[in-house]
């Protein structure tokens, strides 16, 4: 989503997507006219609802998109999974940007486990993240540099019951977005990246 003029799941899944009530602004970016992505200010987000498709088990994934914040501050939330009382035992997944370092957070028995970049982004920059699991490995990928590699066996993560939003964390009042967010994806049975990429 985020890549055209509408909010739209462009993938075959075609999930429903529910803007908030101050919904984010869609526009294009000069001077690439072509490339589409949402302003979030800091209380706006969108969400889709719970299915097996965010099912991801013990298997490969990748979630991933191209943000530029306006401010760095607290936790601000790309993609997630949480319980409106904040519960990481409702959370099976979230890529997020931590007091300015991004970081791929997996939920298992009740607790979020993170692999977290080795140096923080800058403000009003426009950066690709990406969090894999690939095999027992799960990474956060910044403009292409693989971070530590968080040690996951062959566990399956945490199947949250809850709605994946972008912007914020899942159906929780918190951690919200101030900036944009282009090309958002998520990819389900596939480590999209494997090593450090251009």
């Amino acid at each position: 989503t985020l890549q055209d003029s509408t909010f739209k799941d462009n993938s075959a899944n075609v999930a429903t997507i529910t803007a908030s009530a101050t919904p984010p602004v869609i526009q294009s970016f000069t001077p690439f006219t072509q490339v589409w992505g949402g302003y979030f200010n800091g209380s706006s987000y969108v969400n889709v609802p719970d299915s097996t498709t965010f099912t991801m088990g013990s298997g490969d994934f990748t979630l991933e998109c191209w943000v530029n914040l306006t401010t760095i501050s607290g936790s601000q939330m790309l993609i997630g999974t949480c319980d409106s009382g904040g519960s990481q035992g409702s959370m099976s997944f979230v890529l997020n940007v931590n007091s300015g370092t991004p970081r791929i957070g997996v939920g298992y028995g009740g607790t979020m486990y993170f692999a977290t970049a080795a140096s923080a982004i800058t403000a009003n920059t426009w950066v690709h993240i990406a969090g894999v699991r690939n095999g027992a490995s799960v990474y956060i990928y910044v403009n292409g540099v693989q971070s530590t590699a968080l040690n996951m066996g062959s566990l399956a993560i945490t199947d949250s019951t809850q709605i994946v939003a972008i912007g914020r964390n899942g159906a929780g009042n918190f951690e919200y977005l101030t900036g944009y967010i282009s090309n958002l994806r998520i990819t389900k049975g596939v480590a999209v990246y494997t090593g450090a990429f251009t």
